[in-house]
């Protein structure tokens, strides 16, 4: 029974985890959902047992943040115009129709988590309202921090909310199931794209950390970047800072260059 599990028993299913050989991540989403759980019906009065959740090493060696040219690779594999494998001869029409739509919409949706490097959900539940095309100004609500951050649309991702919005499907959503609803955890076209690109090592989330990682790396702070991710505290924005050192130290050879430029080194015979 649910009001049984207790510390025990979520180690042992970490340990199971380990021993399939699953990743530290994966077990954390797992993880998540159990905890999740554990917190709602607490919420509504059930008894439950304290729980000590276990903390989980990220893994180790593993870079989190595409190149230009891996990003390049992936959006053109995400393209809706990219035509994969052979048409439904029963209904081809409907066949090409029905998977360049998915095509397009993984195709938007991988963009909006480059250029606003919000989580996935974040992008999945955003709703029309929160757009201004005007402004070029997004609200999102940060579920997982309770907070609220004003983002403003790159040039690409302008085009791409205009096209979304300009086609009303009668849903608050901005990317909907077929139903209307917003966009649910369907990962497996993009996942796949990633594969087909040569990047395998690679997860969905690490779009949101390519996006610190640019910004890192043109001179933004990671004060400044850690208000852009909607993190909770600037501790979360610091595995970050190895990239930080590095242009900080870029830009203090770059001052002592111009300042000693005129200068002539004396030679030692």
């Amino acid at each position: 029974m649910f009001h049984a599990i207790g510390t025990p028993e979520v180690e042992r299913f970490v340990q199971q985890r380990k021993d399939e050989g699953r990743k530290s991540q994966t077990i954390h989403h797992s993880l998540h959902v159990i905890r999740g759980a554990w917190k709602h019906a607490k919420k509504l009065g059930y008894r439950t047992v304290d729980i000590e959740w276990p903390v989980l090493r990220k893994d180790p060696c593993r870079k989190l943040y595409l190149s230009k040219a891996q990003e390049k690779r992936l959006l053109e594999e995400l393209h809706p115009n990219k035509v994969f494998g052979e048409m439904d001869s029963q209904n081809p029409l409907f066949w090409c129709e029905e998977k360049r739509q998915a095509r397009q919409d993984n195709y938007d949706f991988v963009i909006t988590l480059l250029d606003l490097g919000c989580r996935y959900m974040e992008a999945a539940t955003l709703e029309k309202t929160k757009i201004d095309l005007t402004n070029r100004t997004i609200e999102l609500y940060r579920s997982k921090v309770e907070n609220h951050s004003i983002l403003y649309m790159t040039d690409r991702l302008y085009e791409v909310f205009k096209r979304r919005l300009s086609s009303d499907n009668g849903s608050r959503y901005l990317f909907t199931t077929k139903r209307g609803g917003h966009r649910n955890h369907a990962t497996t076209g993009i996942r796949n794209a990633m594969e087909r690109a040569g990047l395998q090592e690679f997860r969905i989330h690490d779009l949101r950390h390519s996006l610190a990682s640019k910004l890192v790396q043109n001179g933004m702070s990671l004060q400044e970047v850690s208000e852009i991710l909607g993190h909770s505290n600037i501790s979360m924005t610091m595995r970050y800072a190895h990239l930080e050192s590095t242009e900080t130290a870029k830009k203090a050879r770059d001052v002592l260059n111009r300042l000693t430029e005129n200068q002539t080194v004396l030679r030692v015979v």
